[in-house]
């Protein structure tokens, strides 16, 4: 996995900026995937469907946010969040916008990342083999 330059969302609730990793490259190497759809890579990770910007605690979709990239000229500018939410907070995020979705994807997206939170708590994360030690 190597990261990029991250990417800057801007809340549409308060309009500051929230970083976010981006990937140079990654792969699927000792992923594992779970009947509901999640899908775990170690070294892909993704980007969650719902945010919560730092600045003023609100929810928002990240499809539907706006994107741009850092420009800054940092010799080591890298971020590795990806947004992911716990289930309580995903709780409070689906009560947030449940009622203010546009159109069905973002529906089905909300939706997925709320069963993916629910069932996180249940998932058992096997190390590979090359991880332990001998």
């Amino acid at each position: 996995m190597q990261p990029g330059t991250p990417q800057l969302v801007t809340c549409p609730h308060c309009g500051k900026e929230k970083k976010l990793m981006t990937l140079l490259s990654g792969n699927t190497i000792g992923a594992r995937q779970w009947s509901d759809s999640k899908m775990y890579a170690p070294m892909l990770p993704r980007i969650s469907n719902v945010q919560r910007c730092p600045h003023c605690g609100l929810f928002f979709l990240y499809p539907e946010a706006q994107k741009r990239y850092d420009d800054s000229k940092k010799k080591f500018n890298f971020c590795l969040d990806t947004g992911s939410l716990t289930y309580p907070e995903m709780k409070q995020a689906f009560l947030m916008l449940e009622e203010s979705v546009k159109g069905k994807d973002s529906e089905m997206a909300l939706r997925i990342a709320f069963l993916h939170s629910f069932n996180e708590a249940f998932r058992v994360y096997e190390k590979a083999s090359w991880d332990e030690d001998e």
